[in-house]
């Protein structure tokens, strides 16, 4: 028989994406964020509320 997780935490991870792998993709969808919002300008930040001091704070939740 097999066992279900119904857990919160299991709802919100994808399948296969655990442990090692998880952290993997979310260091480079983190990555992939910061270079976008590095790329706007100085204006275009200001537009939705950021600044470029924000821009690693938003993308690797520091």
């Amino acid at each position: 028989m097999t066992a279900v997780d119904y857990s919160a935490s299991a709802a919100r991870r994808p399948i296969g994406q655990t442990g090692f792998w998880a952290a993997v993709r979310a260091r480079i969808d983190a990555y992939r964020t910061y270079q976008s919002l590095d790329k706007l300008t100085d204006q275009q930040l200001e537009d939705v509320g950021l600044t470029r001091g924000d821009i690693a704070r938003v993308a690797y939740g520091r």
